[in-house]
């Protein structure tokens, strides 16, 4: 008998939310005016989410955003797991463009069952509305996160009237990998919202 994997979608949501919960209630010097959110990667979808949720400002490097859209478009797709050294730098993870069977083994693996119930949930783009916080979405052209799914949720932003920027890097880096490059774009990013 298969035994159920742990930490199952909303668990990540929920975490993130319950420190953020925390921080404000037991730091005095954590304002919600003071804050923003930044990730890359899985991080990148969590500080969105917050970011929207919350309305405060986020940073999304290469955040899986569209967990329902891959998983409709890669139906043929064998997933396949990733194994990284628990020493590798996070820079040098996956760096050598698209991996559409690692990604199709993220979304397995962080849901219970896959329906189109669930990947719409644990997609970002339903989280969008009027009250959502700002954003800085960046991704590079030819990487394991598709440059469509920053751009999707550029736009839903935009529908909104929320203000939103996008960097779209050539090459295929993924997240933490390019952080250098766009260095100047986070400090003018916090320096316009925090």
């Amino acid at each position: 008998m298969a035994t159920q994997a742990k930490n199952l979608f909303p668990t990540q949501d929920e975490d993130v939310e319950a420190a953020y919960t925390w921080l404000l209630k037991n730091i005095p010097d954590f304002k919600a005016d003071n804050i923003a959110f930044i990730g890359g990667s899985t991080g990148g979808h969590l500080a969105a989410y917050l970011g929207l949720t919350k309305g405060r400002p986020f940073v999304s490097l290469s955040g899986l955003l569209d967990l329902k859209g891959f998983y409709e478009n890669h139906k043929e797709t064998i997933p396949k797991q990733l194994i990284i050294a628990p020493d590798l730098p996070s820079k040098k993870i996956d760096q050598a463009g698209a991996n559409d069977s690692y990604y199709k083994w993220i979304i397995k693996n962080l849901l219970a069952s896959i329906n189109d119930d669930s990947l719409e949930k644990a997609s970002i783009f339903s989280k969008v509305t009027k009250k959502s916080g700002p954003g800085l979405l960046c991704n590079s052209m030819n990487e394991l996160v598709p440059a469509y799914e920053h751009q999707k949720l550029a736009e839903l932003l935009r529908q909104e009237q929320i203000p939103v920027e996008t960097c779209l890097l050539n090459g295929s880096r993924h997240g933490e990998a390019y952080i250098d490059d766009i260095w100047p774009n986070l400090l003018n990013f916090f320096k316009r919202y925090i």
